[in-house]
């Protein structure tokens, strides 16, 4: 009699064991499941690189990836580039000889047109760049004419077919505003605000430091 309920008792006794140690992987794993619900926003909220991509790019992810070149990239349409050194929105200068047409000038745009809207990529496995610029005006690519010269030189232009070393860019985070550095030459684009005529504004990348004609804001 005494050893079957001393059979029954450890019977029993595993049955609980078993019992519990279910109960705790059940709570284990519902603990990992709370966590990773309540980090999900704060992971799908957040850019690759916290602080590098602008507010306004860090969604491109869920708009679309399309080739640009022979990579694989992240873009955002409609997006417009405002200078902070004098307010002025970027445009696409289309009215223009052809050697200059499609010059970006911060200069006269107050508001948003056709002129001023842009498709912004990024290589998508690296946020910061390189980053290249479409004009949806015109269909082209923005360069960096780094074989001008005088103070013509370094003129970014809307007027690439495809996407080679001057068209290439990096986007820093230079607080709450981004500075746009030429991959091909490391200079810094600025806006030249003290230009006068038809080449106020005029975007150039022949800076090497980032001063207040060198912040831009990314608006769409």
């Amino acid at each position: 009699m005494d050893m079957t309920l001393s059979r029954q008792a450890v019977v029993y006794s595993r049955k609980v064991v078993t019992v519990l140690l279910s109960f705790a992987r059940n709570v284990r794993r519902s603990a990992v499941l709370c966590m990773l619900l309540l980090a999900a926003p704060l992971i799908a909220a957040s850019p690759a690189q916290a602080g590098v991509t602008p507010d306004v790019l860090s969604g491109m992810s869920a708009e679309r990836m399309e080739q640009v070149g022979s990579v694989a990239a992240l873009c955002r349409s409609n997006v417009a580039i405002r200078s902070t050194g004098n307010g002025r929105f970027v445009s696409a200068d289309l009215d223009r000889d052809p050697n200059e047409r499609g010059m970006l000038r911060a200069s006269w745009a107050s508001t948003i047109g056709p002129w001023e809207l842009f498709t912004v990529c990024f290589d998508y496995t690296w946020w910061s760049g390189p980053m290249t610029l479409y004009s949806q005006a015109n269909g082209q690519f923005v360069a960096a004419e780094l074989n001008y010269g005088g103070p013509s030189y370094a003129m970014l232009r809307a007027r690439a077919s495809q996407v080679g070393p001057w068209e290439r860019f990096i986007l820093n985070n230079t607080f709450n505003t981004f500075s746009i550095q030429s991959e091909a030459s490391g200079l810094f684009v600025t806006a030249e605000i003290g230009y006068s005529g038809s080449s106020n504004g005029m975007l150039r990348a022949r800076s090497g430091s980032v001063g207040a004609w060198e912040k831009f804001e990314f608006v769409g």
